[in-house]
């Protein structure tokens, strides 16, 4: 909950906390506090560029789907079966290489007669 006081002074809010599943876990909590008037000594740092560019920029989950978005756009029409190397090429691209899995060895063939196939 965000709240702007506009003056300053003390105030008192209630809590009411209500559960929708349990009798008896409902909770009223009184918060007392007190808001001071403005500071006029206070000093306001300067913020970046850097630091502006990033909050205006798009965030982590954004920037996936702007990747998935190109790739569609860069899509020639074809459908392949390489989804798994594709999901590699987005995390490297996202740097996200600890999320790709090490690389397992392929099973070895037997040609024995004996073996059953499955």
């Amino acid at each position: 909950m965000k709240q702007r006081f506009g003056f300053p002074g003390v105030f008192n809010i209630f809590v009411y906390i209500m559960n929708d599943s349990y009798m008896g876990l409902d909770h009223e909590v009184e918060l007392k506090f007190k808001v001071e008037d403005f500071d006029k000594d206070r000093v306001i740092e300067e913020v970046s560029k850097e630091d502006i560019d990033a909050v205006k920029g798009p965030g982590m989950v954004q920037s996936m789907l702007d990747m998935k978005k190109d790739d569609e756009e860069s899509d020639d029409g074809e459908s392949s079966d390489d989804g798994t190397l594709t999901l590699i090429n987005k995390l490297k691209k996202a740097g996200l290489d600890s999320a790709i899995p090490a690389k397992k060895e392929a099973p070895k063939k037997v040609d024995d007669d004996n073996q059953l196939l499955k």
